[in-house]
C-alpha cells in the first residue's frame, strides 16, 4: 500500500479487463448467510460487495508484518505480482523475461511435497540472485548432495501425520493467523514454510463455472487433476471461474492442509483465511504475461 499500488492502474488489468478495478479501488466480494431465505438444515446465501485499497482487516489481528496477508482476493494477489516484477526489475534483480506471480497447481504441489530427488539442505536464495536463477541453482546444484525423496506423496508439508504443533490449522487452537517460522520443523522438502496450514493460497489455476443461484452456491469442475497441459492458467478466465487454492488454513481441519487438497473460490471474494505466495520464473505457457 505504501508503494500506490491501488492507485497506479498500471497493475490492474486483470481486474480491469473484468469490470473490478477503478479509480483506485479494487471491488471485493464475499458470502453471508441469509438469514431470511435459510431454514433448519439448509443454510442460504447472499453475495456482498466492497470497494476497497487495502487488505480487509489491515492492522488488526490479521496482516500483522510477519504475518500472512489475508483479507485480499485473487485479482489483488495478481496485481501485486504485477507491481513486485516492475520493483524488482528496477533494481536489477529480475531479467526482462523474468515474473513474479502466483504458482500453478504443480508447481504448488511441488513445492510442498519435493521432486524425485532432493537437496541434502534446501537452496536458499535471496531476491537480489534472481536474475542470475539458473546460474546459482547450477552452482549449487553441482556441488549440493542429493537424494532420494523417501516421501514422495507424504500427505502435509512436513510429513505423513498430522500434527498442530507443526503447522496452524483449526486443532491449532490459535483462531487466527500465525507468524512465519513459529513452528518446529514446519518445512517442506525444499525449505518452504506454513505450506500446511496458516492459509489457503491462491494459484492461477481455473478450477470450473461459479453458480449462485437461489442462496445455493456450487462450482463445476472442468479442470480435473493431475494437471494437463491446457488453457487453466489463462488469467482472462473472468470472475465467475473459480481459482484454486491449496494449503488450508487456521480456520480449518487438517484434512484441507493435506498437500493434495485443492480448495476453490471465486476470484473476487476475500476471507480471512486466504491470502497468497509468489514464484518467479518465466513467462507460463497461455499466459498473457
Amino acid at each position: 500500500m505504501d508503494g500506490g499500488g491501488y492507485a497506479d492502474a498500471a497493475w490492474w488489468g486483470t481486474a480491469i479487463a473484468d469490470g473490478l478495478w477503478k479509480d483506485g479501488q479494487v471491488t471485493r466480494r464475499w458470502l453471508v448467510v441469509d438469514e431470511a431465505r435459510s431454514s433448519k438444515g439448509k443454510t442460504k446465501y447472499a453475495e456482498r460487495g466492497e470497494q476497497a485499497n487495502r487488505p480487509r482487516n489491515f492492522g488488526s489481528p490479521f496482516n500483522l508484518p510477519n504475518h500472512p496477508v489475508v483479507g485480499i482476493n485473487w485479482y489483488e494477489a495478481i496485481a501485486f505480482c504485477e507491481w513486485l516484477t516492475a520493483r524488482w526489475r528496477a533494481k536489477g534483480w529480475l531479467e526482462a523475461n523474468q515474473f513474479v506471480m502466483l504458482p500453478n497447481e504443480p508447481e504448488w504441489e511441488k513445492a510442498a511435497r519435493g521432486g524425485l530427488q532432493l537437496p541434502a539442505q534446501p537452496i536458499v536464495l535471496s531476491p537480489q540472485q534472481c536474475a542470475t536463477l539458473h546460474r546459482v541453482l547450477a552452482e549449487q546444484s553441482a556441488s549440493a548432495l542429493r537424494i532420494a525423496n523417501s516421501q514422495l506423496a507424504r500427505r502435509y508439508a512436513w510429513g505423513n501425520t498430522a500434527d498442530p504443533e507443526r503447522g496452524n490449522y483449526d486443532d491449532t487452537g490459535l483462531n487466527a493467523t500465525s507468524a512465519l517460522g513459529c513452528f518446529p520443523n514446519p518445512d517442506s522438502p525444499y525449505g518452504c514454510e506454513d505450506m500446511s496450514g496458516n492459509v489457503f493460497e491462491w494459484t492461477r489455476s481455473q478450477y470450473g463455472p461459479w453458480q449462485l443461484k437461489e442462496g445455493d452456491w456450487s462450482v463445476k469442475l472442468k479442470f480435473k487433476y493431475p494437471y494437463l497441459m491446457d488453457d487453466r492458467e489463462r488469467l482472462e478466465g473472468g470472475d465467475q471461474i473459480a481459482r484454486v487454492l491449496r494449503g488450508g488454513s487456521w480456520g480449518y481441519g487438517d484434512h484441507f492442509a493435506r498437500a493434495a487438497y485443492r480448495a476453490r473460490y471465486l476470484p473476487a471474494l476475500r476471507d480471512d483465511v486466504n491470502g497468497f505466495r509468489v514464484v518467479v520464473g518465466f513467462a507460463p505457457v497461455g499466459s498473457t504475461l
